[in-house]
């Protein structure tokens, strides 16, 4: 007869979960930290920084160094000290506040580990351990939940996720470009219905080790297609990817009776307050449900973890033909010459010099190792410092694509042309699109 496993409400059980998930937080913190470095301890000089907030624009250079190292720092304290509860809430609290203050100077750092890493880290340090692992998964079920919707539209099945398959054909041999576009498409939506799944079957009892092994299935075969082998992604991806199948497997997992309570206890068992409890289950509750606001345009995309989607907003740079000398060398090489405006032909017989296409999401790579933040404002702002830096004036355009609609992924077009109708449009923003 099986020994009985007992359910995470038992508080020792809980409290392991929440030690392991938080070694397992500061060991992948840091080394995406490290592997992203340019990103926290870089300057506007390597690549554009954008503050989320206005009064951003003048902070000094030196107090971006100061909240990176404040997650280092923290990062580092829980990795020594993920048994100590008090030590481990003060640690989890500055990392939580660090992050915000960085990501206040250059939204480009609300990346989406962090953004995660942060909720995690808040939720046990506000809650007792038996109701934080309840609402860590609840958090986890819930970016499961909303990167499946994020991906379930026409734009996904016809573009990335299309990519997607095709480097799955290539490593199985199989031979799908003459299978029709219905099953094909159905194969790629099998991707955001797994999420969809996943997220389910974990907030269910009954099945939650089915989505868990689920879960972690996917995360394996993501490696594989992101990994050297397909895609070849940023290894930042696949360190994430990594801690997922960990976390996963912490958070999810049945822990045998006789570690839950024979094991001894360290650290501070002091009850949490009312208050900070209740603080808790808001956290998880806003986290849950802020998302949603996503598809309306009144929240972002990678809080909202719309990642790998292919529905958002597209904001593509342009700069004139004639002026690229004055450019420097670590820019130039970022310009497409196979990419134009649809409008080229009516510029090429006005007598005007072409645009060529500044990728901003390769330059960001190769200056920060971090993919460039994915709201139009902050590619706006991106464009308005190249513009200020090397005095572009009308040498410069940015043509603003809206979201993809769901069913026919068809969208608006908008062009700026200039430093100035580029600057206005910039300032009608709620948050700050200005660079530092």
């Amino acid at each position: 007869m099986t020994r009985p496993i007992p359910h995470p409400a038992n508080a020792i059980v809980a409290r392991r979960i929440c030690e392991r998930l938080r070694m397992a937080i500061a060991v992948a913190g840091l080394v995406l930290i490290r592997q992203t470095r340019g990103l926290w301890f870089g300057s506007a000089e390597v690549f554009p920084q954008v503050p989320l907030v206005s009064w951003g624009l003048e902070s000094p250079a030196w107090l971006d160094a100061v909240f990176a190292w404040l997650m280092v720092g923290s990062l580092g304290t829980l990795l020594f000290c993920f048994r100590r509860d008090r030590v481990a809430r003060i640690a989890s609290l500055t990392f939580a506040g660090a992050l915000a203050g960085a990501v206040l100077l250059d939204q480009q750092r609300l990346q989406p580990w962090a953004w995660e890493f942060a909720i995690l880290l808040l939720v046990m340090a506000l809650l007792p351990a038996r109701q934080a692992v309840v609402g860590l998964r609840w958090v986890v079920a819930s970016i499961y939940l909303h990167s499946g919707l994020s991906k379930s539209d026409v734009t996904f099945l016809e573009t990335y996720g299309e990519n997607l398959l095709w480097v799955i054909q290539g490593s199985f041999g199989w031979d799908l470009a003459e299978a029709p576009v219905m099953v094909r498409r159905g194969l790629v939506a099998l991707l955001p219905l797994g999420e969809i799944g996943v997220a389910i079957g974990l907030c269910i009892p009954r099945t939650r080790q089915f989505a868990k092994w689920g879960a972690i299935g996917m995360h394996v075969c993501l490696l594989w297609i992101l990994g050297p082998w397909g895609l070849d992604h940023q290894p930042g991806v696949l360190i994430w990817n990594a801690y997922f199948i960990v976390q996963n497997g912490i958070l999810f997992s049945r822990f045998p009776k006789s570690e839950a309570l024979d094991s001894p206890v360290t650290g501070s068992t002091v009850e949490s307050p009312r208050w900070r409890i209740s603080l808790g289950y808001l956290l998880v509750a806003i986290i849950g449900l802020l998302p949603f606001l996503e598809p309306f345009g009144l929240f972002d995309h990678w809080p909202a973890w719309a990642v790998y989607a292919s529905r958002p907003e597209r904001t593509l740079v342009y700069v004139a033909e004639d002026r690229l000398p004055d450019l420097p060398p670590e820019v130039r090489e970022f310009l497409s010459e196979g990419e134009t405006p649809p409008d080229e032909a009516e510029r090429f017989l006005a007598g005007k010099p072409a645009w060529r296409r500044l990728r901003i999401d390769r330059w960001s790579l190769a200056a920060t190792k971090a993919p460039a933040y994915p709201q139009d404002r902050f590619q706006l702002g991106v464009a308005l410092a190249l513009a200020r830096d090397y005095q572009l004036g009308e040498a410069i355009r940015v043509d603003i694509l809206s979201p993809a609609d769901r069913w026919t992924g068809q969208r608006t077009h908008r062009v700026l042309e200039g430093q100035k109708a580029i600057r206005e449009t910039a300032e009608n923003y709620r948050l700050n699109a200005l660079p530092r």
